[in-house]
């Protein structure tokens, strides 16, 4: 979107491969990504919204070692 929002993806979404960039991942706390996943929304189409604030509190940051 070229701007400053992000957006966390819920399942595979092939479409976007390719056309954005990956600068993170997830790798606990899938049970949170679930319940953000199923609050209820505006549902229209691709202004899909939640009808209530999904608030991050906190990030954790885990440098690779790799």
């Amino acid at each position: 979107s070229a701007g400053t929002q992000f957006f966390v993806v819920h399942q595979d979404a092939h479409k976007l491969d390719g056309r954005y960039a990956a600068f993170g991942m997830l790798i606990e706390g899938f049970d949170v990504l679930d319940a953000v996943a199923s609050v209820k929304t505006t549902a229209r189409d691709l202004e899909n919204k939640p009808l209530e604030p999904q608030i991050i509190k906190s990030i954790r940051i885990v440098e690779d070692r790799g």
